[in-house]
């Protein structure tokens, strides 16, 4: 998983290719999710994970 930088203070935007054994139905062979973390007090308080899709070249 890489940091991909910080919106503001306490929040972060990262983004993986996942590998682990999950279920994977309807995804693809190797997802690729992006995580906004909002952190106070040294503490997740909000977390949204999204999939996110290669662009079509």
């Amino acid at each position: 998983m890489s940091d991909r930088g910080q919106l503001g203070r306490g929040h972060r935007i990262l983004r993986g290719a996942y590998d682990e054994t999950f279920d994977n139905t309807d995804l693809p062979a190797e997802p690729i999710l992006t995580s906004y973390v909002s952190v106070r007090d040294e503490k997740i308080v909000s977390l949204v994970i999204t999939l996110t899709r290669p662009a079509d070249h």
